[in-house]
């Protein structure tokens, strides 16, 4: 027997109001959730059942942080239990309660099952495989010979562009090509013998975010690879950089990526389809970059309306760019009659196949709607005579040839589905919501049976999409048809979507409604995860600032997160990553000072704007610190900790990291007088841990750990950089925190003179600096390998190291860091005139191996290095770029700690790779 709930909240009919029971009887009537009885009561109770007009519910508050809590309801269904995100308590309204209630009851309604344990929801759709895999090619294909012979040539080209306007076939051509490879054995073509892995990615409007590229970018190249027995798996450290918890530039990003790539072992050609859709910088940066760096087994193919900012011309004059153009797709008069009379099986004679290809220009999308609209025609030489093939055309025949000789349902179907950007028949089912699931796969058969511009996405037949061209036509009907009916249907697939954890597309869907509150919810549920789990801090920013300022009042306190979070990820990076995100972060200054000039119109209550304020100041003293880090005014850094010292404790306890974090600033970076922090970082830790908050106790820790080496308590910042790491490798996302205790823990043996294990340090300590390229940690590693290089009596690599130091304080113009620069010349100067030039390296400041193999790019490249080659003589040698060159020989600098040629020869011998490499060519 079940067991009966301790409090019920229940809607009674006879006194049409709810009641609050507990163990049966009732204890208070409720006329409204506003109702401050029942405002108290969620406030001290953490579940109740609900039994209301539309269905039972369990209503369970459960706590995301230590300080922030949400309610959800649960309902068991066919042995399930499912679970439906109800908000925060000043949003757990008796309306909301009857909305959820209908929906879970409601065997239709998709939902999250809950699982044991975190209870988070599993993607059950497979969004991003679909999008891996070439679409299904049309019974109607015609074979294009001349086209896929040109393709063959993609293996000799870094970038191969397929660039023509909608509907000329790109898509469909290149899914041809990817066939015909995948079947040499059956006459299909073969491109050095069967060693090509081949990648597809078809690109949406969601891919404008580069850690959502980037995710999706790595995945098809794993499903590429996991189609081939034995290849690697790439990618595995990209990703995990990706996901961490700050921005990172480029180049730290896709480096160890090209490095899996080379590594596969075989040509990889990778395919990505309606590129045209991306319009972010930063993914525009990234692809030139890949395509600077790329290794020679990397070719890129992208299809494309327009064409990319990409180097084109350069590219083009080295004869590295193979390109097929809209003249190129167009159908021959030969294609043209294949598809009419053969693909579609038209009685037109050959003149008029003549006409319809010369009035379209060969334009396939506009053959194939005379294909289409001819079917209906009796007078085929009056159609033909009145066909003009232009992309007008494409309207008037989705209104007069399409849509109006179709099935009211059948329209209604197409018209609602159009606001998906690929569908099956569970999402098709939610959005038109009167269709049942049979009936919704049948429709998605029948639409591509009657070849109405809709593609299958796998083999299974489950996912579709319209072509581009057609879906656009469909949604200018359906906004001029069914205006009111738009948003609706948005709304459907967000509630189809979040039930399904798909938390991007949700919120897509609900500010396309535009449902600012809704969203807003939304974000509120996938803000923790997307920024702390899955990197996308710049994501959940740009989704905040895009609220109004009524939905931005109650969603204040996630807009200031998301900013502090936004600040975090970027601080003291270097000048080029940050100013890609200051001008957002400067808009989101304005958006919630905005909000303080309409208090009255608002009802921000005094302790609210009290509250904005100080989070405001702590952001802006946080930007400002940046600035005054670089001059080294130390007068305004005072002024900024003493102002933020003085603000009351915030409730939320990452806020009283900032000042804390300003007071590091001035006390261990300017001034160096870290031990005089130890006690407050003391109380922070004890604190953080007691929180339950993880990030900001290793934030803390790796403060405390460089305190305390500041006052040469060795051994105490040793095992507290030791626990952070362990902390860090727990928690799992990438962070720029791992170099500074890398720092720290050599700074430790340095003291000790362990000088081969502060060697290793160095070593970790200069990777994770040029993973994240954080100015202090690139600063820090050149500091400490003079000191390194000094302590080992080597001034040449002290030397060099200084240099290195000098272009980066001249670069970033850090005050702080130049100082730093001074103190190592006058040691420098010290061991000259002390006459210990002359002395030789000792090998105990190098590790007996490389923690990091070089490549076999790299190993080439060495073994060119060491025959006298210059870097122009070794790209022309390999057949690259002297910038991919210069960019590898880096690489292999700090792999092998070394900083110029003649140390990396004698490195390459200490560690008889010379030797190695000669034996295993011979």
């Amino acid at each position: 027997m079940a067991r009966q709930a301790l409090y019920t909240l229940i809607w009674s009919q006879q006194q049409r109001c709810y009641e609050l029971q507990t163990h049966g009887q009732p204890t208070l009537s409720l006329r409204s959730a506003e109702d401050l009885a029942f405002s108290s009561f969620l406030q001290t109770h953490t579940s109740f059942a609900f039994v209301g007009q539309a269905g039972r519910l369990s209503v369970r508050k459960e706590s995301r942080t230590a300080r922030v809590s949400y309610w959800y309801a649960y309902r068991k269904r066919a042995g399930q239990t499912y679970k439906r995100y109800l908000g925060a308590t000043s949003q757990l309204t008796f309306a909301r309660l009857e909305q959820v209630a209908n929906e879970l009851n409601d065997s239709s309604s998709p939902a999250i099952i809950a699982t044991r344990g975190e209870q988070k929801p599993a993607p059950s759709m497979p969004l991003l495989a679909s999008r891996c895999t070439p679409p299904r090619l049309p019974p109607s294909l015609v074979q294009r010979t001349r086209l896929l012979n040109d393709l063959q040539a993609v293996i000799n080209q870094p970038l191969t562009l397929v660039s023509a306007p909608a509907g000329s076939g790109k898509t469909t051509l290149l899914s041809a090509w990817v066939a015909a490879l995948s079947r040499p054995q059956q006459g299909g073509y073969q491109l050095k013998g069967t060693d090509v892995a081949v990648a597809w990615l078809s690109l949406e409007e969601l891919d404008n975010d580069p850690a959502r590229f980037g995710t999706s970018y790595i995945a098809a190249l794993q499903i590429a690879c996991a189609h081939i027995k034995g290849l690697p798996t790439p990618g595995r450290k990209t990703m995990a950089v990706l996901h961490g918890q700050e921005m990172l530039p480029l180049s730290s990003i896709l480096t160890p990526l090209l490095a899996d790539i080379e590594q596969v072992g075989r040509e990889v050609i990778f395919i990505l389809d309606d590129y045209h859709v991306l319009s972010d910088q930063v993914i525009a940066e990234s692809m030139r970059f890949l395509l600077e760096h790329a290794p020679t087994n990397l070719h890129m193919v992208l299809a494309t309306r327009s064409d990319p900012e990409l180097p084109l011309s350069r590219l083009r004059m080295r004869g590295q760019l193979l390109e097929i153009r809209n003249q190129d797709l167009r159908f021959t008069r030969a294609e043209a009659a294949s598809y009419l009379l053969e693909g579609m099986g038209l009685p037109f004679s050959e003149e008029e196949v003549t006409a319809l290809q010369a009035r379209s220009e060969g334009w396939i999308a506009g053959l194939q709607l005379a294909a289409l609209s001819a079917r209906k025609r009796e007078n085929l030489s009056s159609f033909v005579q009145d066909f003009t093939g232009s992309h007008r055309f494409v309207l008037d025949f989705v209104q007069q040839d399409v849509l109006a000789h179709l099935p009211g349902p059948l329209q209604d179907f197409m018209l609602q589905t159009s606001i998906l950007t690929r569908m099956n028949a569970r999402l098709c089912q939610a959005v038109t919501a009167t269709l049942g699931l049979a009936e919704c796969q049948e429709m998605l058969v029948a639409l591509e049976r009657a070849n109405l511009f809709i593609m299958p996405l796998d083999d299974q037949r489950q996912w579709y999409r319209y072509h581009d061209l057609f879906r656009e036509a469909l949604l200018a009907q359906l906004h001029t048809r069914y205006p009111t009916l738009v948003p609706l249907l948005h709304l459907r697939a967000a509630h189809f979507y979040e039930a399904a954890g798909e938390a991007r597309e949700a919120i897509t869907h609900a500010l396309a409604a535009p449902d600012y509150t809704y969203a807003a919810n939304l974000m509120e549920q996938a803000a923790e995860h997307l920024w702390w789990l899955s990197g996308e801090i710049r994501a959940v920013h740009t989704w905040v600032l895009a609220l109004p300022d009524a939905v931005l009042r109650a969603h204040v306190g996630l807009a200031l997160n998301a900013t502090l979070h936004m600040l975090n990820s970027i601080y003291l990076s270097n000048k080029r990553l940050y100013a890609m995100v200051q001008n957002q972060l400067e808009r989101a200054f304005t958006n919630i000072e905005g909000l303080l000039g309409k208090k009255a119109e608002l009802s921000l209550s005094d302790a609210e704007v009290a509250l904005i304020q100080r989070r405001l100041f702590l952001l802006r003293a946080l930007f400002e610190m940046r600035g005054l880090l670089r001059c080294g005014d130390v007068e305004r850094v005072l002024q900024l900790v003493e102002a933020a010292d003085a603000l009351p404790a915030d409730p939320e306890a990452h806020w009283n990291l900032v000042p804390l974090q300003l007071a590091f600033c001035l006390t261990v970076i300017l001034k160096r007088e870290g031990a005089s922090l130890i006690p407050r970082l003391l109380a922070a830790r004890q604190h953080m841990m007691e929180a339950g908050n993880p990030q900001a106790t290793i934030r803390v820790k790796c403060w405390l750990a460089q305190a305390y080496s500041q006052d040469a308590r060795w051994h105490q910042a040793y095992q507290e950089a030791l626990s952070a790491l362990t902390l860090l490798e727990q928690s799992g996302p990438h962070t720029s925190i791992a170099g500074y205790l890398y720092a720290c823990l050599f700074n430790a043996c340095y003291a000790w003179k362990q000088l081969e294990e502060a060697a290793t340090w160095l070593l970790k300590l200069r990777q994770s600096a040029q993973d994240c390229q954080v100015v202090d940690l690139l600063v820090t590693g050149e500091v400490l390998g003079a000191r390194l290089a000094l302590a080992s009596r080597d001034l040449s690599s002290a030397q060099l190291a200084l240099d290195r130091l000098a272009a980066l304080v001249e670069q970033e113009g850090f005050a702080h860091h130049a100082a730093l620069l001074d103190h190592l010349v006058r040691q420098v100067e010290e061991q000259r005139r002390d006459g210990c030039s002359a002395l030789r390296r000792p090998n105990v400041d190098q590790p007996s191996t490389l923690l990091e193999p070089l490549t076999t790019r790299e190993q080439r490249v060495l073994r060119l290095l060491v025959a006298g080659q210059t870097y122009a003589e070794i790209a022309k040698t390999l057949i690259v770029s002297p910038n991919t060159i210069k960019t590898q020989v880096s690489s292999i600098y700090r792999k092998l700690n070394v900083g110029r040629r003649a140390e990396a020869i004698a490195r390459a011998e200490q560690l008889h790779l010379l030797a190695n490499w000669e034996a295993e060519s011979s």
